[in-house]
């Protein structure tokens, strides 16, 4: 996740090399990153955890959150919650669709919200 925002987030003619969606440090205003912690540096945790993490994004304004993570089956309980953040919020979710290299379906990427 840290990775993706950082990526996101590289203003343009920095000298490292990497741009993200931000060509110039003129066009940082009003751009604010919230780093929502939903897993542990290993990896693992819940959706429980990761709901709240979301959950603390969205009271701190974000518009757009972006998450890093997948594994687990559907969740009548996530649907709806990511569901709620999108309808009554406004807030659209981006998550990764996994890494195991195969066409399995992946959630929170899957749900139709």
């Amino acid at each position: 996740g840290t990775h993706c925002a950082v990526t996101i987030a590289a203003i343009g003619n920095n000298v490292k090399g990497v741009v993200g969606v931000i060509p110039n440090a003129d066009s940082i205003s009003g751009i604010k990153l919230h780093i929502g912690k939903g897993l542990t540096g290993g990896g693992s945790g819940n959706s429980a955890v990761v709901l709240a993490a979301v959950a603390a994004c969205v009271e701190n304004g974000a518009n757009v959150i972006s998450m890093s993570l997948g594994g687990g089956g559907y969740s009548q309980t996530e649907n709806s919650a990511y569901e709620d953040v999108y309808l009554n919020d406004s807030v659209l979710i981006i998550a990764a669709a996994g890494n195991g290299w195969n066409s399995g379906i992946s959630y929170p990427a899957s749900y139709p919200s």
